[in-house]
Formats: C-alpha cells, structure tokens, sequence
C-alpha cells in the first residue's frame, strides 16, 4: 500500500512517539510510507525530506509560532501539505488528529484520487473533556471548530481508530457507525531500543523517574511530590524528570531542587545512557473521563526500557495489568502512594530487575509493529470492501 501519514505537530514532539512508530511499523511491513509533519523552527518555504530507513518523512515548513504548530491548527504548514497531496497519489490516508486543519491533505487525497481516509481519535478533545481545561483564548477561536469537528470528522472517515473502550463507547453516543471504529491502543518501542534493567547502587537511593514533564503533568504526578517531600522519604527516594522546562514557581512551590533532579529533553536516539541508574518509572493520572479515552503513550516506553513502572490504573489499564508482575500498583492518593514506597525501600534489588525483566517480555508482546500489523489489516480489509 502507498500510505500517507498526517502528524498533527512539530517533528519530535505533539504525540510523536505514536505517529512516528506506528508510520514506521507501516514501513517496517513492506508499506510505502510518507509521514507529513511540521518544522520546528521557523521556515517559509521549502519541503525537507528525511529517510528513516525504510519511512519517508516531510518536514513541511511554517512561520507560526510552536505553540500555533503543536496545535493541529497550523494552517500554513497545511497548505503546504496539501499542495504534496495535490501531486501524489495514495491508497490510504491517516490523520492522527483527524479534526485538526493538518488532516485535510488526507481528506484532499482522498478527494482526488479515491484513496480510503482513516482519522484516529485519541482523547475526549470536546466538552466534558480537554475542552473545559483550555484557555479562553482558545475557546474564542477554535472552541466551537473543536467541539463540532471532533464529530463530524469522525462520522465522515472511513474507518477510526480510538485508543480505548471508553472511546468507543463515546462514538456510539454520538451515533457513528461502531463497525468502522477499531481499539488500537499504544505499542512499545522495542525496535529502536535496548532493555535498561536497574543496576546495584551504593548509595541506597532510589531513583523514580517520569517522562514529558512540563506543569500540567507536574499536577498529575502531584501526590506522588507530595510524598516524597515528607522527611522520611526524600532520603530515600529520587525523583528523575524527563520533558519540557518548569514554571520557577512550580519548582519552588513543591521543593522539586529539594527532591527532584530535571534532565530535560530525553531523545531516544540520542541520550538513552541516561536512564541507566533509573530504578522504577512512575505513571499517575487523576482516574476521570480524559484519563479513559486516552492511552499513555509512555507507558509501552517504560516496558521497553526494562524497568519496574509504579503505576494508579485506569480505564483499560486496569485489564492491561492484571496478572502482570512488573508493576506497583498504587491508588490515586498520597496514603496507598506511601505505602507502596515502603514497601518498594525494603525490596532486595533482584525483584526489581526480574520485574524489569518481566515489563520487557510484554514489551516485545505489543511492539509497535503489532500495532501497525493491526492497522494493516483494517486498511487492507477496506481496501477489499471497496473493491470486491
């Protein structure tokens, strides 16, 4: 199949750790793969073509700010992407934020050349979801698009992939079609990196680690901050941020120099070295409607690395963990949070290396070539229909 790939935001960043595994994975099984996505700095024209192995990426160009170009509202970086669909014919057209303005190359091509157009729907974007959290800024410009798009681009596309149950059921309420909406939830990354199991320290210190900070997951790994401040604990505890810079009030406000150490950006390709001395990886997320739709994505990341994950389950995540042995599960709250801490402080090290050792076996199990072998099939399965 000849596929075309719409990335909704800049290259590296805005959901990239999907879009780029699941368009590699695509590739990887024999695909001719264009994956579209935005320049991160500022550019006015000219097209970049990077070769990822076997997967052609397009760097499209824009002068728009990088929070305008991580929105999915970019609309001269799309015109670019239109004019590259215009020209070339595809088979299958994905959008990975299918009502955003990024995804009408696809819906172009599949105007012009008949190719299948499939939108995936990762969060509960309109209200009752990310929508009330949003600024009032945009609110004013994009809030009604939002709210109305989120629908009706789904109702229009030829299959959508959703992330979870709970997205599934949301697009019955909102009487799309349910055979044409399909569960492809995260994969892990085992392609491009090697385990990282926990190493013997000598310090007795044990280092937790979390990746994409910035302040809004500040807030959702806040009890866990919370406890770790207390007296008895940060002794014993370290708590390693991966992500975006932090508010100077949020630092001083949770005493994260007091309890934290912040290594920046983590590339994969790049610096994964610095993950060596991590011993556990934390997830945690309020357990509410914009948890359920989603998947976190970082959680097939932890897997791969090889390391045990403390983890509040969630929606799907509560079948996904059941009878696993590489995670702490813990509640959403500071009492269940401090209780498994310690816990964890009198664990001998070889438990936490074969739950390391565990995670990466189920990594290997939901690789994001599985996940794309998934979506080969819906593809092919259309393209059968369609043709008889």
């Amino acid at each position: 199949m000849r596929v075309l790939y719409s990335h909704h935001g800049i290259m590296g960043r805005d959901g990239w750790g999907r879009t780029f595994y699941m368009a590699q994975g695509l590739a990887d099984l024999g695909h001719e793969v264009t994956l579209l996505t935005i320049n991160p700095m500022c550019t006015f024209g000219g097209t970049k073509t990077i070769v990822s192995d076997n997967l052609r990426i397009k760097v499209l160009p824009d002068f728009f700010s990088k929070r305008i170009k991580s929105s999915g509202f970019a609309i001269w970086s799309t015109l670019w992407g239109v004019f590259y669909a215009v020209s070339h014919r595809y088979d299958v057209c994905i959008a990975d934020c299918g009502h955003r303005f990024t995804s009408i190359p696809c819906k172009i091509n599949r105007l012009v050349y008949k190719s299948l157009y499939i939108s995936e729907w990762w969060d509960f974007f309109g209200k009752g979801g990310y929508y009330g959290a949003k600024s009032r800024l945009f609110k004013l410009l994009w809030g009604k698009i939002e709210c109305k798009r989120e629908i009706l681009d789904k109702k229009k596309a030829d299959a959508v992939i959703v992330l979870s149950s709970f997205m599934r059921d949301r697009a019955a309420q909102n009487g799309i079609d349910l055979s044409k909406v399909h569960i492809v939830s995260g994969g892990s990354i085992v392609r491009d990196v090697p385990p990282f199991y926990p190493l013997r320290k000598t310090d007795g210190v044990i280092k937790i680690a979390f990746i994409g900070i910035n302040d809004f997951e500040i807030q959702s790994i806040l009890p866990f901050i919370n406890v770790l401040r207390k007296t008895q604990m940060k002794y014993k505890f370290r708590l390693i941020l991966y992500g975006k810079s932090i508010s100077a009030d949020y630092c001083e406000r949770y005493d994260l120099a007091e309890i934290s150490e912040f290594r920046g950006w983590l590339d994969y390709r790049k610096n994964l070295l610095t993950l060596e001395d991590v011993d556990i990886f934390l997830q945690l997320r309020k357990d509410d409607n914009a948890s359920k739709a989603g998947w976190p994505n970082k959680i097939g990341d932890y897997l791969a690395f090889g390391k045990p994950i403390l983890l509040s389950p969630y929606g799907d995540l509560e079948d996904f963990v059941k009878g696993k042995n590489g995670f702490f599960l813990v509640e959403y709250n500071e009492q269940s949070i401090y209780d498994i801490l310690l816990k964890i402080a009198e664990l001998p090290f070889d438990v936490l290396r074969r739950m390391g050792e565990e995670n990466r076996k189920l990594a290997e199990e939901i690789s994001w070539k599985s996940k794309a072998e998934i979506l080969e099939n819906i593809a092919l399965s259309l393209m059968k229909e369609r043709h008889g």
